[in-house]
């Protein structure tokens, strides 16, 4: 099945665009709610970092530079050992930046942790909500469950103060303008008093 517009029946239980859309809806709502935002960078760089402050940092530091001026990080100059591993008395120094999750990108920064007990560290900035259901399957049994699975188009709905800055634009921009051509999959399993979504 397929459509382009989101309808909404009088019955919960229907599987149609609206009742598949008030689902995944639903769900995002309550991601926020429990601090998971659905808009996050695609490759965000890895702070807090020590760059050397010479030629050889400066790739580097042309990366985690806009992060600073998006208000995410705070970048100070510092003398340290060469050998951050180093025991001796005088160890030899060297001039480095350090960049450093501002009060703002503490926020911004979200955790996930896997079923396996892995880590992944998020930037995230915003959030969405359906735009448009492309197509949804039609229902299956699966495990016990009444199950479709749901392919839809978001549409951005908030994006974070610093995203709007021009050092936040820099940085996520492009990213914002693209989501909303993105196509997303979606599960939805029929409950007893409707559908319940969950992403995939």
């Amino acid at each position: 099945m397929s459509a382009t517009l989101i309808s909404c029946g009088s019955d919960p239980k229907a599987a149609n665009n609206g009742n598949f859309a008030h689902a995944i809806d639903t769900f995002l709502e309550k991601s926020e709610k429990a601090g998971k935002m659905s808009l996050c960078m695609k490759n965000p760089a890895r702070i807090p970092d020590d760059v050397s402050a010479g030629a050889d940092g400066a790739a580097r530091r042309a990366i985690l530079d806009p992060y600073v001026r998006a208000g995410l990080a705070t970048r100070h100059e510092a003398m340290k050992p060469v050998n951050s591993y180093s025991y001796s008395r005088n160890p030899p120094m060297h001039q480095v930046v350090e960049y450093k999750p501002s009060a703002v990108g503490q926020s911004a920064i979200q955790t996930e942790t896997n079923m396996f007990g892995g880590r992944t560290i998020k930037l995230c900035y915003g959030s969405f909500r359906v735009s448009q259901i492309v197509n949804f399957t039609e229902p299956a049994d699966v495990n016990g469950y009444r199950v479709s699975q749901v392919r839809w188009i978001p549409r951005v709905s908030s994006v974070a103060d610093w995203a709007k800055t021009d050092g936040g634009k820099a940085l996520v921009g492009a990213e914002i303008t693209s989501a909303e051509h993105d196509e997303l999959n979606a599960i939805a399993a029929l409950t007893s008093t409707g559908w319940e979504a969950g992403m995939q």
